[in-house]
């Protein structure tokens, strides 16, 4: 499941958009695919949260201290992951050159 302004998000637009010029059957069938595992991701993790921990892990649960290096990689990861996803373009066009190479031999094979 991904969110607006994430790379996910950018990922399965760019497969929808580009499925959807191809067939639309097809696109249909795959939003329907990610809204069913959006919806089953939510129950699980409402599931997972808000059930009752046994009484066996409570003593080795900890939460992350802000101070803590946990949090730092953490903190860094959700600002590379939102840059990521306001700026797709730093990946896409780094890509651009490998993919149209692959398109182009896969073109070339299939005639």
């Amino acid at each position: 499941m991904s969110f607006p302004f994430t790379p996910g998000f950018i990922a399965e637009f760019l497969i929808l958009f580009s499925l959807s010029s191809i067939n639309l059957f097809f696109s249909f069938f795959s939003l329907m695919g990610i809204l069913l595992a959006a919806f089953y991701s939510i129950w699980l993790y409402n599931r997972v949260v808000n059930g009752y921990p046994s009484n066996f892990f409570l003593p080795v649960l900890h939460d992350v201290a802000p101070n803590s290096s946990e949090f730092t990689v953490l903190f860094l990861l959700t600002i590379y992951m939102f840059f990521l996803g306001f700026c797709p373009g730093v990946i896409l066009n780094l890509l651009t050159y490998q993919l149209s190479y692959i398109v182009n031999e896969c073109a070339v094979n299939l005639e």
